[in-house]
């Protein structure tokens, strides 16, 4: 998730069209990263804006963003189960969508 001490100012949502409202926009850190939650399709929306408020539309994406809880099944909870879903399915997702999206 976005940490306030990490962002900056209020979100404008994509495109500066106001859909991410009262949602901060996260700002770049120390070697260029960005805080957020890719599992979170308003926190995809917000590292796509800041990356491009900082850099220059988005040419490229490398989904490299994943987890790898070590488990046995019978010891996992559902709790780690949905956060590894989320991360590495659902994220990927996103931001695939999120890329396509902004290059039309």
């Amino acid at each position: 998730r976005i940490s306030e001490e990490k962002v900056g100012g209020r979100g404008r949502g994509r495109r500066g069209d106001g859909a991410g409202k009262g949602h901060e926009t996260p700002q770049a850190v120390e070697g260029g990263a960005v805080p957020g939650d890719v599992g979170l399709e308003i926190d995809v929306a917000s590292i796509f804006d800041a990356v491009e408020q900082a850099l220059a539309p988005i040419d490229i994406l490398v989904n490299n963003a994943g987890i790898c809880p070590v488990s046995r099944i019978e010891e996992m909870s559902a709790e780690t189960w949905e956060s590894t879903i989320r991360t590495n399915l659902t994220g990927t997702f996103l931001c695939g969508r999120e890329a396509i999206r902004r290059s039309l």
